[in-house]
C-alpha cells in the first residue's frame, strides 16, 4: 500500500470486501449488516494495535448503535491476538528477511 492511506486503508479496503463476500454465504443470518463492520475493523486490527479506532471508525460510518461495539471489539482483538500475539507475524517477517 503506498499512496494516500499508506497501508492503512487497503487493509480496510480489504475487510470491506471480504465482509461483503461473507455475506453472500446463507451461513450468516444477519447478512452484510455484521459482517462489513466487523471485517472492516478486524482485518486492520490484525497488526495494528488500535482496537478503539477499528471500534468507532465503523460505528460511525455506518451509524451503528452501541450493542455493535462487543463483535467488532471482540474480532479486532482475536485477529491482533492470534497474528501479533502467537508470532506468527515476527516469524514471517524473519523468514522473509532470510529469504
Amino acid at each position: 500500500g503506498g499512496l494516500v492511506g499508506g497501508i492503512f486503508f487497503p487493509l480496510l479496503y480489504i475487510g470491506i470486501i471480504a465482509g461483503e463476500l461473507l455475506a453472500k454465504f446463507e451461513l450468516f443470518a444477519p447478512g452484510a449488516r455484521l459482517t462489513v463492520p466487523v471485517m472492516m475493523a478486524s482485518v486492520p486490527s490484525s497488526i495494528m494495535p488500535a482496537f478503539f479506532t477499528m471500534i468507532a471508525l465503523p460505528l460511525s460510518t455506518f451509524n451503528l448503535g452501541p450493542k455493535w461495539c462487543v463483535p467488532i471489539f471482540i474480532a479486532s482483538l482475536t485477529s491482533y491476538t492470534v497474528l501479533v500475539g502467537t508470532g506468527l507475524l515476527r516469524r514471517l517477517l524473519l523468514k522473509a528477511a532470510s529469504a
